[in-house]
């Protein structure tokens, strides 16, 4: 059975819908022939193989400014790909409208699926983000919506709703007072450098604790427009700060932290998975309900919003922690590459 997946991005560019894309292909590469149709990063368009799946990069740099002209190049060159697919689905819906929406409506009897995966990060979202997502909803004949705000926010009907998926750790949950001892990163954060990731908010908090608790080693792993104002910040506070970019073994830098500041799903549930409690922020309704629809949020993550002697304290308390530990550690477990390929297949050929 052949299966085409239409992403806006795909290895070797780095990011969270991309690991979703490569993870979810991997799994299923073994019983599907799966290929993915993406913009190439250059004005060369090439077809090369990432394992056993076939990667279709188009030179989308020769298509004309008009989307009409875009959708109807992309048709010319693709319609075949399309036609010969057992299953077409779509992740996210820019790329729908940007490059396959004339393709799709020629095609209205075929079914297409759509994965939504987030959100720009832009509060209050643009009219324009969310009339296209209804209408990527009414196009196609089923969605997976990472994370329930989607639905809410964007008024799509969510088909199914997932958080994301990792690989399950098989770790013995020790209490943080046997092993802080032994941590060498006190307190890690994992994102981008920009306004809409809450990485100002992290720095704050991380400069009240080091007036708080002297010689701690805090690591900020990402990049972005913000690095050279977090440096300098870093250099005016009583603590060792690192700025190591962005690192393909994360986990590594999981494993010798005591706690983790994140507010992206993806790496919540790294975090999680390593057994590491995780202190996530907000700064407006949007990633305040991102962060609230994780089922019983509160009993597993503690949530910065400039409470910052409230934070300090509950991280003393080792009973309120390694109980956030276990249900956390205890909840991401179900979340595995298993259970996520069962939701496509669902999706796809019913129950």
């Amino acid at each position: 059975m052949k299966i085409l997946f239409l992403a806006p991005k795909f290895f070797p560019s780095l990011g969270g819908v991309e690991k979703h894309i490569d993870e979810l292909t991997k799994n299923l590469s073994s019983n599907y022939e799966i290929t993915i149709l993406v913009p190439s990063s250059t004005e060369i368009a090439k077809v090369d193989f990432y394992g056993k799946t076939r990667v279709i990069r188009y030179n989308h740099l020769k298509l004309y400014n008009k989307s009409v002209w875009r959708n109807l190049l992309f048709m010319k060159d693709y319609l075949k790909l399309f036609l010969t697919a057992d299953i077409v689905h779509i992740h996210d819906y820019e790329i729908l409208f940007n490059s396959a929406l004339l393709t799709r409506l020629c095609l209205f009897w075929k079914k297409f699926y759509i994965t939504f995966h987030g959100w720009e990060g832009i509060y209050p979202p643009s009219t324009r983000s969310i009339i296209l997502r209804r209408v990527a909803d009414f196009l196609t004949n089923g969605n997976i919506c990472i994370g329930a705000y989607i639905p809410k926010l964007f008024g799509v009907n969510a088909t199914t709703v997932s958080y994301g998926a990792i690989y399950p750790k098989d770790i013995n949950i020790i209490s943080d007072a046997q092993i802080n001892s032994s941590l060498d990163i006190d307190f890690l954060y994992v994102g981008r450098f920009e306004d809409d990731t809450g990485v100002e908010s992290y720095f704050s908090f991380v400069e009240y604790m080091s007036t708080q608790t002297k010689n701690l080693n805090i690591v900020f792993c990402g990049d972005g427009s913000l690095k050279n104002k977090l440096v300098a910040r870093a250099a005016k506070i009583d603590a060792t700060v690192s700025f190591p970019g962005w690192v393909s073994n994360v986990d590594d830098y999981y494993a010798k932290s005591k706690y983790i500041m994140t507010s992206g799903y993806l790496a919540i549930l790294e975090a999680w998975s390593n057994n590491k409690l995780v202190i996530a922020t907000y700064d407006n309704p949007i990633k305040e309900s991102y962060l609230k629809e994780i089922p019983s949020f509160q009993e597993k993550l503690l949530l910065l919003n400039n409470n910052f002697s409230e934070i300090a304290a509950a991280l003393c308390d080792y009973e309120t922690v390694n109980s956030m530990k276990v249900n956390s550690f205890s909840w991401v477990k179900e979340q595995s590459w298993t259970k996520m390929v069962k939701t496509y297949e669902r999706l796809w050929f019913g129950s």
